[in-house]
């Protein structure tokens, strides 16, 4: 009884980025679960040229940001914003216990950055919250008690679109700050969607 977020991508409008992403992602998972000869052989025939053709026309990987990566999340995450933010919302049911993410993640952006928690699930302490960038807005939502909002979500408004981030990473150092040699792995996509579409999924 979760409420999520997905991002879906279509292959025949796509252009097949976030294919090579995810193939390059698989490639750091194997490498953290032990290289498995049953997985090994699954994927080569995914991703065999001649049995499946639309592999050569594969883009170059964009779309996807993975962790453990010799750069932070955080880091890839701006780089892909840009500078002409106006505002972030960000929801996420956990965050690390100093709020160093969030902390990290406002002192990044000039605007203000509304950071949603569940009135019945706070994964943010008072002590954090108080450390906090002043451009830090702390929303409490209220949400059916039957249902916890499990999504991670990072948007982005800038003047023309929305910059949504979403997936597995939620705001603490293990998911956002981590480098190549501690950390959780994580999986977040990066996609451009218009004002209105924005407005409808924060509006759920």
């Amino acid at each position: 009884a979760n409420q999520e977020i997905w991002v879906t991508f279509e292959s025949d409008s796509d252009d097949g980025g976030e294919v090579s992403a995810f193939r390059e992602y698989l490639g750091v998972v194997r490498g953290l679960s032990g290289d498995d000869e049953a997985v090994r052989d699954e994927l080569a025939d995914a991703f065999d040229a001649d049995e499946n053709p639309w592999v050569t026309g594969l883009q170059e990987p964009s779309g996807l940001l993975g962790a453990p990566n010799v750069r932070p999340i955080l880091d890839r995450m701006i780089d892909e914003v840009g500078s002409e933010v106006e505002r972030v919302v960000v929801h996420a049911p956990y965050f690390d216990p100093e709020g160093a993410a969030l902390g990290e993640l406002a002192g990044r952006i000039n605007g203000p950055v509304q950071t949603l928690v569940q009135r019945n699930h706070v994964g943010l302490g008072a002590d954090a919250a108080n450390s906090l960038p002043e451009n830090v807005e702390i929303v409490s939502i209220d949400t059916d008690l039957r249902r916890f909002v499990h999504a991670k979500l990072y948007a982005f408004r800038r003047a023309s679109d929305t910059l949504l981030v979403c997936g597995s990473a939620n705001v603490s150092r293990a998911a956002l700050l981590s480098s190549g040699d501690w950390g959780n792995a994580e999986l977040v996509s990066v996609k451009s969607i218009s004002h209105p579409e924005a407005d409808e999924a924060l509006g759920e």
